[in-house]
């Protein structure tokens, strides 16, 4: 069936085919606001019924139905009502999306859409729709006129012209010339139109092919009339695509349909044809297929892009027998400068990263971005490692500059893996073994770069096996806590603990942190094993207070940036002190010195309410990162734990005795209490009595133990001398 032409793009009988109710209520919204009238249907067979009813004026179908694809609902749509246009709208564009879409629908939209660039491309469809079959009528009416037009040319000279000027309109606002072309005596009648699209002059009227297609690239034209003279020895319908080139050096596409029609004998006699302006959708797929295959931030291309460049220059390699490279780069704490500035300005130093990588290039080499933080160059045509190494320089350099960033200036380390292939290894492998080496360059302290070899695979494989088995852990219950005793420099006496988790993993035994957190940290583990730490730490504390009879006992425990971001942080906290018992002044929460760097006013308002509940907080590893003690000044603090890389250095290295005295002096002044962790030696202890500190903790006293073990050592009076033996190993 066919609904009859409406006036204009005024009001339209819309079907919205939507199986997401709040996007099709929000489609109808937006329609309805444009004085539209919906009728909206969940899937494709609601579709259908509805049109049976009453086929509406446009269709607005979404690409992923329950019971059918949009483009399989626009052909069934189309096979009711050719004249109905079909817009569909797709969450997840892509190029055989879009090419597949050409011959069924009138315009494809990404979700979301804008309300103006929906009702934009309605009005559009309603008008085609409305020339389209204004067109057809009007060529109907040619074709009688024509018939008569021996006998009544005086009378209806004036109506024919009439109708000949409504015909040229209506291709004007189409953009659809119209032709015919007669096979025997050779002459062609082309449209206003078709000669204005075709860049012939006014009232040009062309007498051969040669010279109505004189601007069609000349390629195009051989695809052409190979097209036509098939169509002409089957006596069929033919349609296809030509450029036209502008005088600016620009393209235009025109897409030609038409037809053969015979005579009397059956012989072809004359062809009949329209070609319409489809630069705009040309120009559309263009940018579907370019954003499907680039990243849509930087303008690089994204890892589709980049595994099919990779595996030509592979496939290069072998036949030239030449080497090709890949680095992976990873930007070094990238995530602390969306934390701080926000996503905006993490957003405006990837497209700055992009723009420098770009400028590096050598002609051949392509950059695209991984994901995230993370970049892939491909070098082709490598002879050397030399040459790769230069490039990898050049990208130290390069980024190594400060990057302007809202009005500051902002550096940047970049850590680089390296793997090289003569061709035989494939796009995926070569990719995975620089993932594996720029991991290694992280490793090794970032701002660096590695070679692949065959040991990092083998790392790899270990990094990602123990990662799965940390998700079975939790699950398992097998965090444990060894507590180190905290002693009170004043009275040689221990007078609290720090909680540090071990792993009893099932068939490696204990695991030392330094091995597990980096990876529960990628892996979003962290705030759980933390909350577990917790848990154990204060109901431990609690029953050692009880068993000893001294109230004061405390436990630290340490939190990451991470369990700050955590919502629920503050309720766990007060969670764990009612169901333990434990007074909130008897648990210290260390946390990183990263805290101070990044969303400060966010951790400031979190610290505040942790101190509200009475807990005691510390700065752990001070000194390690960039903050100062005068910053110290906002955070509601009471102590910080001096990292034991400056300890290990007393008495032996000026500039940490130098540093050690310097915090203790500006703690105290600051009213903070001052912790010296690895304490390992007696001169150490000595000179950190000399300076004032208050506590110390580290092997010098004891080596982190499990609770039966640290029990033992409580209840026996310990010497302040080294730890030896298996306590030292502990």
């Amino acid at each position: 069936m066919t609904a009859a032409p409406q006036d204009g793009p005024g009001p339209m009988d819309v079907l919205v085919v939507d199986d997401h109710e709040p996007t099709r209520t929000t489609l109808a919204d937006i329609l309805a606001v444009g004085g539209h009238t919906v009728r909206p249907a969940a899937t494709a067979a609601a579709a259908l019924a509805l049109q049976a009813a009453a086929s509406p004026t446009v269709a607005v179908v979404d690409y992923q139905l329950p019971d059918a694809t949009g483009l399989e609902l626009a052909s069934r749509l189309k096979a009711a009502d050719p004249d109905l246009p079909v817009i569909v709208l797709t969450g997840n564009a892509s190029l055989e999306t879009a090419v597949a879409a050409v011959p069924l629908v009138e315009d494809y939209l990404t979700k979301p859409v804008p309300a103006e660039t929906l009702l934009r491309a309605i009005r559009a469809a309603g008008e085609r729709r409305r020339l389209v079959v204004e067109n057809r009528q009007l060529l109907v009416r040619l074709q009688q006129v024509n018939t008569r037009l021996e006998a009544t040319v005086r009378e209806r000279t004036t109506e024919l012209q009439a109708d000949r000027e409504r015909l040229a309109e209506a291709q004007r606002l189409a953009r659809l010339g119209s032709w015919e072309w007669d096979l025997r005596t050779k002459t062609l009648a082309a449209s206003t139109e078709l000669r204005r699209l075709l860049l012939l002059d006014e009232g040009d009227q062309p007498s051969t092919t040669g010279n109505l297609f004189a601007h069609v690239v000349p390629e195009d034209m051989a695809f052409a009339e190979a097209r036509v003279g098939d169509a002409v020895q089957r006596i069929g319908p033919f349609s296809f695509e030509v450029r036209v080139r502008l005088p600016d050096g620009g393209i235009r596409w025109l897409g030609v349909q038409g037809r053969v029609e015979v005579d009397a004998t059956g012989e072809p006699a004359r062809l009949i044809g329209t070609s319409q302006d489809i630069t705009d959708r040309k120009r559309s797929e263009a940018e579907l297929a370019h954003q499907a295959l680039h990243d849509q931030l930087t303008g690089l291309p994204n890892r589709a892009l980049l595994l099919d460049r990779l595996e030509q220059a592979l496939h290069q390699a072998r036949r030239a027998r030449r080497l090709v490279a890949v680095l992976f780069l990873d930007l070094d704490r990238f995530k602390l400068v969306n934390d701080s500035r926000g996503h905006a300005a993490g957003d405006e130093l990837l497209m700055a990263v992009a723009a420098r990588l770009r400028s590096i290039l050598r002609p051949l080499d392509s950059v695209a971005r991984f994901g995230g933080d993370e970049f892939v160059m491909v070098c082709h045509d490598v002879a050397a490692v030399d040459d790769v190494l230069h490039l990898a320089g050049r990208v130290t350099d390069a980024l190594g500059r400060p990057f302007p960033l809202s009005g500051d200036s902002m550096f940047l380390g970049v850590s680089i893996g390296i793997a090289v292939s003569d061709g035989t290894a494939t796009a995926a492998e070569l990719l995975r073994d620089a993932d594996a080496a720029m991991y290694r360059a992280k490793d090794r302290g970032r701002a660096r770069c590695e070679f692949f070899d065959e040991t990092m695979r083998t790392e790899a494989a270990t990094r990602l096996e123990l990662q799965s088995a940390l998700h079975w852990a939790i699950v398992r219950d097998e965090m444990r806590v060894f507590y180190q005793p905290l002693i009170d420099l004043q009275t040689d006496r221990s007078v609290g603990t720090e909680a540090l988790v071990r792993w009893d993993h099932p068939s490696r035994g204990i695991v030392m942190p330094s091995e597990f957190i980096p990876l529960a940290e990628d892996a979003t583990l962290i705030v759980p094993i933390g909350v577990s730490v917790l848990k154990q730490a204060a109901r431990q504390c609690a029953r050692w207070q009880r068993e000893s009879g001294d109230p004061d006992f405390s436990v630290a425990v340490n939190l990451s940036v991470h369990h700050l971001r955590y919502p629920s942080l503050l309720d766990q906290v007060r969670s764990v002190l009612a169901g333990t018992g434990l007074d909130p002044a008897s648990l210290c929460l260390e946390l990183t010195e990263s805290v101070l760097l990044e969303d400060v006013d966010r951790h400031i308002r979190t610290l505040l309410d942790l101190r509200a509940l009475g807990v005691r907080l510390a700065i752990d590893d001070f000194g390690t990162g960039f903050s100062s003690l005068t910053y110290l000044k906002r955070f509601p603090i009471d102590a910080v734990k001096i990292d034991r890389s400056f300890v290990a250095g007393l008495r032996t290295n000026s500039s940490d005795t130098a540093i050690v005295r310097s915090v203790i002096e500006l703690a105290h002044a600051l009213g903070l209490r001052v912790v010296a962790e690895g304490v390992e030696a007696p001169e150490q202890l000595d000179a950190l009595r000399a300076f004032g500190c208050d506590f110390a903790q580290g092997f010098l006293f004891s080596p982190p133990r499990p609770p039966a073990e640290i029990e033992r050592w409580l209840a026996t009076p310990q010497p302040l001398t080294a730890a030896t033996g298996a306590d030292a190993a502990g």
